[in-house]
């Protein structure tokens, strides 16, 4: 994410305070085709991809969940409006959709449907192993294919 193209889309922050917002969190894909993207975008190397039940992992760390609208990483070819309302606590998006994140960006509110594309959980998850139901090792080149 070069500063430039962050400067253009970020909402009461500096690229450096975007930067280390996302440098804080761990990251977790919600959507195949979009794990399948990320990969892409790596390059051709075996990769490893770890199936967690998400639900668990989220009674055991809600206060530091939150789940995100856009693809946080991306900031190139029509960069998504951002900042920490970015991140919605978990709870908060149960209860109110992707209000909070609307509010404090001045945006139009995404309709309650809009799926979450990322789940976060800030700091570390030091006992992920609670959560890994299963472990895919995929060679260079190979999609991630559920199942």
């Amino acid at each position: 994410m070069p500063p430039a193209a962050l400067e253009r889309c970020l909402c009461g922050m500096t690229p450096s305070d975007w930067y280390s917002a996302v440098n804080a969190r761990v990251f977790f894909w919600l959507d195949p085709a979009r794990l399948n993207r990320q990969r892409a975008a790596c390059g051709a190397r075996p990769q490893v991809v770890m199936m967690i039940d998400a639900q668990a992992l989220v009674a055991a760390h809600e206060e530091r969940v939150a789940v995100t609208p856009i693809n946080t990483g991306n900031a190139r070819r029509k960069p998504a409006r951002r900042g920490a309302a970015t991140f919605v606590p978990f709870a908060e998006w149960v209860r109110s959709g992707w209000e909070s994140e609307a509010e404090a960006l001045g945006l139009p509110a995404r309709k309650k449907s809009h799926p979450p594309v990322e789940l976060t959980v800030t700091d570390a998850v030091p006992d992920i192993m609670r959560f890994v139901r299963r472990v895919f090792e995929l060679p260079a080149g190979q999609p991630f294919v559920e199942g």
